[in-house]
């Protein structure tokens, strides 16, 4: 009996936590919610089932998850009230918000924009929430709307969660697809100042599947003390997310990886930058989910030396504890 329980506790982990694998897109369900704990914060992500992101890059699978049509106001609030619901032992020690959509969730074309006043507004209703992370690409960034939300959002910030991905521009724009320069990402970082919201960025480590180790950490640092130096001067105040990168099933990326002679990300290696950054100041955390997108071997689980101790220093740093 004893091993039974076990294996049940075992099972059930694999299905609700980190690693869980992605719903089937349903109207009034979200597609993948998870309470977690990121540097000093408990954050509760919640990605919704929304219109398909109109984006189409090279490195994402989320796009397919999405739906062809649009999804009304009244579907998304049923999908945030039954997350709220599952919750709901655990609301009073939330901190931090994080909401997703596959997408864009300030594009007003793919997430019905009442709708966000509402759920902003029921967010800032959780007297324990001082941060309300909101993830879009840095286009949709808009300083009248932002103005309008923060209205909305009782005593949380607003942090706009968006990816620089790379500081290179022919990695951003040929091999991950994210058309973009670095001069549309500075007057982005400009309305994120106006706006007085702070920033979460995703650094990606090795975005290129031919990278040497050596190359993917030199790549990463870069980026890193980039977006460190641009924040820095308009005083945004900045959280970097370091992702190891992972082939997505069904992506150009994945396919390019395939040809190359490809080796995961070390974690290893992702592990000691972050520590290096963190001791400069900079508050960061190792993006560790592939939310259930990645194909078997191609991520940093794949990686010859990958072990649980690993994780477990990786988890520990995400928790403050290293």
């Amino acid at each position: 009996m004893g091993l039974g329980l076990a294996r049940d506790v075992r099972d059930l982990q694999k299905m609700c936590g980190e690693q869980k694998r992605r719903q089937t897109p349903v109207v009034d369900r979200p597609l993948y919610y998870l309470h977690r704990r990121f540097v000093d914060e408990q954050d509760l992500l919640v990605i919704f089932f929304s219109k398909e992101c109109r984006y189409r890059c090279n490195i994402c699978a989320v796009s397919s998850r999405g739906s062809r049509f649009e999804i009304d106001g009244d579907h998304l609030r049923c999908q945030f009230m039954q997350v709220m619901r599952e919750m709901r032992n655990s609301l009073h020690v939330l901190e931090s918000v994080t909401l997703s959509n596959e997408g864009s969730i300030l594009d007003s074309e793919t997430f019905d924009s009442t709708a966000l006043d509402d759920v902003v507004q029921a967010v800032g209703s959780l007297r324990q929430v001082r941060r309300l992370s909101l993830e879009t690409r840095i286009e949709f960034i808009d300083v009248d709307r932002l103005r309008e939300l923060r209205a909305l959002s009782g005593e949380a910030r607003l942090d706009m969660l968006t990816g620089l991905e790379t500081l290179d521009d022919r990695i951003r724009n040929e091999i991950i697809g994210k058309l973009g320069s670095l001069d549309e990402f500075r007057a982005g970082l400009d309305r994120v100042a106006d706006a007085d919201c702070s920033l979460t960025s995703y650094v990606l480590f090795k975005p290129d599947p031919a990278m040497t180790d050596e190359e993917a950490y030199a790549e990463a640092e870069r980026s890193i003390r980039f977006l460190d130096n641009e924040c820095g001067r308009r005083q945004i105040p900045l959280t970097i997310r370091l992702n190891p990168m992972y082939a997505a099933t069904g992506t150009q990326w994945a396919e390019r990886a395939k040809a190359c002679v490809y080796t995961p990300p070390d974690l290893g290696d992702v592990l000691r930058l972050a520590k290096e950054e963190r001791n400069r100041g900079v508050r960061i955390y190792i993006g560790l989910s592939t939310e259930g997108l990645n194909e078997s071997g191609m991520d940093y689980t794949g990686r010859k030396g990958y072990g649980p101790r690993l994780l477990i220093s990786a988890l520990q740093f995400n928790r403050g504890r290293v």
